[in-house]
């Protein structure tokens, strides 16, 4: 049983840390909405009052959220992921935000020797909801090695497409393709 985290828990975020619970995993989550925490907290997960106190619970932490800015925010704000840290720290990002940041979020984490792969999914609400997600990951292949169990508990399709970034760029190229058909 890993101590993971979990940020953002709306449409596929809370299917998604349910996942990881029922795979056995000690579950630390946070939200904007403070109710979805404690409604998690109900189900076994432990509701957090800052992104920092996930981490401090946390070995891995996983965040889909709402744009690049909450992304950034939660990771690197005053009370985010590498504020939060008493150890060592994976953080996944699953949320579709700018890959350019993403990199430069990535570059900041690794200075603070966090690792970090930007895995944005696609499947929607029932994909979340039956563990049946698709994740495309960029960044270190190992550390994408040792999270893959995580992912697995998941999703059912995992796809290593390189470097930090290279994750966010195949799902953007995804919703391109599928938005022009």
């Amino acid at each position: 049983m890993a101590k993971l985290g979990f940020l953002g828990l709306g449409i596929m975020g809370a299917p998604m840390a349910r996942s990881l619970m029922r795979a056995g995993h000690d579950v630390a989550v946070w939200s904007y909405s403070e109710g979805k925490a404690q409604q998690l907290a109900k189900e076994g997960a432990t509701a957090c009052a800052t992104p920092a106190e996930v981490a401090k619970r946390s070995e891995c932490v996983f965040l889909c959220v709402g744009d690049t800015k909450m992304s950034t925010e939660v990771i690197l704000g005053a009370q985010g992921l590498a504020a939060g840290r008493s150890g060592a720290l994976t953080i996944v990002d699953c949320s579709t935000v700018s890959p350019a940041e993403s990199q430069r979020v990535s570059a900041e984490l690794a200075k603070q020797r966090i690792d970090f792969l930007d895995a944005p999914c696609s499947g929607s609400k029932g994909g979340a909801e039956g563990a049946t997600l698709t994740f495309m990951v960029g960044g270190d292949e190992n550390v994408f090695e040792r999270v893959r169990p995580y992912l697995e508990a998941m999703g059912k399709q995992l796809y290593y497409c390189g470097a930090s970034g290279m994750g966010l760029q195949a799902k953007l190229s995804q919703n391109m393709i599928l938005g022009n058909l």
